[in-house]
């Protein structure tokens, strides 16, 4: 079905006797037809306006796709930045074939501005966390506006243990050199065991034996360093 006619019967349902939580489904829709089109969200916040109670029963509790996508927004207009980016991980590794991360409200400046580093790292996780290729370059290209948070939320927050972790979606992406310069600033910021962790686990998928055992190694150290003084 077409983003056009998605929205048409989404107005339909809305306004003429319909069920305002059907509009919303065919609204989700139209976002996965296009997210960068602002029409599906400008209707989505005014069928919020118009019938929160209904809108936030769709999303309660959400187990199909078009409820992730729907919460994420409603998320984003509530002020849950990191509700909002972590509903949108899952859907993204969910679905990468698909454009998530091009929704204007994820460019927002609200939303980058707010959006904290330990959820946005736990966010970058969710996109693992469903075993699909990200190695390609259809969802790189995708994940552009993704990765591009990741280098302003780390600028904004520097927070070594969630750098680390968003590393592992760069990583997975093939961007294993900005995985291990982020690991590297993640250093920079503090000395922890996860960063040498994920480090050593880039370098093991580059095939480099030696470095991997290595950063496994100081993971060790710093591992025992963090004990000793508990």
């Amino acid at each position: 079905m077409s983003k056009s006619v998605s929205l048409a019967l989404a107005r339909v349902l809305a306004h003429c006797g319909g069920s305002p939580a059907e509009a919303a489904a065919y609204s989700a829709g139209a976002i996965a037809e296009d997210p960068s089109d602002p029409e599906p969200y400008e209707f989505l916040a005014e069928l919020r306006r118009e019938f929160p109670g209904e809108v936030a029963a769709a999303v309660a509790a959400p187990s199909d796709l078009w409820q992730f996508v729907l919460d994420a927004y409603v998320r984003f207009l509530d002020g849950d930045m990191d509700s909002a980016a972590g509903r949108l991980g899952s859907v993204i590794g969910y679905r990468p074939g698909v454009a998530w991360a091009s929704a204007p409200w994820f460019g927002d400046e609200r939303f980058l501005a707010s959006v904290t580093a330990a959820g946005f790292s736990d966010a970058c996780l969710n996109i693992t966390d469903y075993g699909a290729d990200l190695d390609n370059d259809v969802v790189r290209e995708h994940l552009r506006p993704w990765l591009r948070a990741i280098n302003l939320v780390c600028d904004r927050e520097p927070r070594a243990e969630a750098m680390a972790r968003m590393a592992i979606l760069l990583r997975l992406c093939g961007r294993t050199d900005e995985s291990l310069a982020l690991c590297d600033r993640a250093d920079s910021v503090e000395r922890v065991m996860l960063t040498e962790v994920v480090r050593a686990g880039t370098w093991r998928f580059l095939g480099d034996r030696g470095q991997a055992v290595a950063a496994f190694e100081r993971a060790l150290r710093l591992d025992r360093v963090c004990c000793t003084d508990r």
